[in-house]
């Protein structure tokens, strides 16, 4: 790697070049969800002991925090005359469906209550998980709750 240039008289450090070189950024992996409850809650007990209580929540995928908008459908011309209307249908609804669990105690008993339709607030955090199935290394994402609210 060679060496920066000099820098001229008329430039001035960047801001982050003056950050000492001692100073470690660290991310922040903080999640909060808002959404319908899609799913029954299932206890699982894992090898260790441990138990985990998941189920899945819907949330509308919004896009450009535009509403949903009717589309026009293409008819053929028989029916168009026939009603004198036009036909619309709402656009697709798009969603996420996520899967959560529940490993705290307080949380394992909330989810547990849980009915699908019922609406949630979860504040928690993105983690992938691992495990070895009968064909191999397997993983999936979920969102770790660690605060679960019904609201």
């Amino acid at each position: 790697m060679s060496p920066r240039p000099p820098l001229k008289k008329t430039q001035q450090p960047r801001e982050d070049s003056k950050r000492a070189k001692s100073e470690v950024r660290v991310g922040r992996n903080e999640v909060s969800l808002e959404g319908a409850v899609s799913s029954l809650p299932v206890t699982k007990t894992l090898p260790s002991g441990d138990e985990v209580v998941e189920f899945r929540i819907v949330i509308d995928r919004l896009r450009s925090n535009k509403p949903i908008q009717s589309r026009r459908l293409v008819t053929d011309e028989a029916d168009e005359e026939d009603s004198g209307e036009v036909k619309t249908r709402k656009a697709r609804r798009e969603v996420d469906s996520l899967e959560i669990a529940a490993w705290r105690s307080r949380e394992r008993r909330m989810a547990l209550k849980l009915q699908p339709g019922d609406w949630v607030s979860i504040q928690g955090s993105v983690h992938r998980r691992f495990w070895t199935s009968p064909r191999g290394l397997a993983s999936r994402w979920q969102i770790e709750a660690e605060l679960l609210k019904k609201i």
